[in-house]
């Protein structure tokens, strides 16, 4: 009996010490920041998360909720420029360090020239209890996760917004924004976010990034107006095709007309969060010169 209780304590020993040596892998946030092995503390903690896989960490911060409008604001970025992965804690180098890491969590290490220190992160993962950011902002990680959408109404799914019209029941172009929009809408959730000319591409490190923000909407079939959260502005909705609408509002007396199409997310969104949707073939005519 006390050989098998010494090998199950040996056995479990030897689990923990080898536990916290994995890659980053999942969603964690933010839990300490400290600089010089713990000599000076971070006193205003940010809400960071990392989505840690094995193509790319990406980077969440900018947090804002706007409680008037029942509406979060985030932004996502390749802050890192390269997968998160297990180095151990090293002493005497400026290099990124990983360490304590497991599914649970990890330490990261890393030199700030400005400051001339080092700069240590702690990160957890699981859900942060009755917290309405972190609940809004995992609504939209599915979201974006999400390759099936149930259909409610027919606005459910990805749309990728293609130009403005001069008319609601035409497609034909006569102008485009300078970002990419793309619209994510589910049963409750509307899910919208803009880039800046592929700003997000994987591997090309710190870019402008993607701004986000998620909602609630009404929709009301019987004469098919749309209306985010609790924002004024109601959205006309015209069928086109089965893969296109026009979306028609008013801003400061000036009204718009925009060319939504049914699409997949941006290709690199989709190596990220998982997903197999073909984007629409109905790319943007070029701006005029």
């Amino acid at each position: 009996m006390k050989k098998f209780l010494l090998a199950a304590l040996l056995t479990v020993s030897a689990t923990a010490a080898f536990a916290q040596k994995e890659n980053p892998s999942g969603l964690y946030h933010l839990t300490d920041i400290s600089y010089n092995d713990g000599k000076v503390k971070y006193k205003q903690l940010p809400r960071i998360y990392k989505l840690c896989t094995k193509e790319v960490t990406m980077h969440f911060n900018n947090f804002r909720m706007d409680n008037e409008r029942s509406r979060l604001y985030f932004s996502m970025r390749n802050n890192d420029g390269k997968p998160l992965t297990y180095t151990g804690k090293k002493t005497g180098t400026k290099e990124r360090q990983i360490y304590n890491s497991d599914k649970r969590g990890f330490t990261f290490d890393f030199f700030m020239p400005n400051f001339e220190g080092v700069c240590t992160e702690k990160y957890e993962s699981g859900e942060m209890p009755n917290d309405n950011i972190d609940h809004q902002f995992r609504v939209a990680l599915k979201m974006l996760k999400t390759s099936k959408f149930e259909q409610k109404n027919f606005l459910c799914g990805v749309w990728h917004r293609r130009g403005f019209s001069k008319t609601p029941i035409s497609d034909v172009e006569v102008g485009r924004a300078d970002w990419d929009e793309y619209r994510i809408i589910d049963a409750t959730n509307y899910f919208y976010f803009r880039n800046n000319a592929k700003s997000y591409i994987v591997g090309n490190g710190l870019k402008d990034g993607a701004s986000l923000y998620i909602t609630g909407y009404t929709f009301n079939p019987s004469n098919n107006t749309f209306t985010e959260g609790t924002d004024k502005i109601t959205y006309n909705i015209y069928k086109i095709s089965d893969k296109t609408i026009s979306v028609t509002y008013t801003v400061n007396n000036h009204t718009v007309t925009e060319i939504w199409d049914r699409s997949g997310l941006p290709e690199d969104f989709q190596k990220i969060f998982g997903t197999n949707i073909k984007p629409t073939d109905k790319q943007p005519t070029p701006p005029i010169d």
